[in-house]
């Protein structure tokens, strides 16, 4: 009798806490930039650290990122885009999470840019096979 006691008590004790190391989660969000417009097509990845698990995804034309079916643990995740400051941060999974991140514009400046241009006609009036003209100026 004491022990069909103590199996059931176990069981509900499982049962309440909803097997927590096996139980399934999901992180999700959506990217913008410094402006709150949507980042499509950023690259997002996610690594575990309490436990050996790599993923890797896009964000979609709305800006939308989904990584599910994750174990209870912690977890590193990365946000990278052309053009933009990576953002790292590393989270304690424990329930489903919305992560919306915003990424910054790198600073980039141009000192000089040259634009060369050439002309090929398709047809030569004359008959004669095409001649290259330059119009750089060089």
């Amino acid at each position: 009798m004491l022990k069909h006691l103590l199996q059931i008590i176990l069981t509900l004790t499982l049962l309440s806490q909803g097997f927590t190391p096996f139980a399934q989660h999901k992180i999700s969000g959506t990217l913008t930039d410094q402006y709150q417009e949507i980042v499509p097509f950023a690259y997002v990845s996610i690594r575990g650290l309490s436990h050996y698990w790599n993923e890797a995804a896009r964000t979609n034309l709305d800006g939308f990122y989904e990584f599910d079916s994750l174990q209870t643990g912690e977890y590193e995740i990365w946000f990278e885009n052309i053009g933009m400051e990576t953002q790292r941060f590393t989270i304690q999974l424990s329930k489903d999470t919305s992560l919306n991140v915003s990424l910054l514009d790198l600073p980039y400046e141009l000192e000089e840019f040259k634009v060369f241009a050439r002309s090929i006609p398709l047809i030569q009036k004359d008959g004669e096979p095409p001649v290259f003209h330059d119009t750089t100026g060089m």
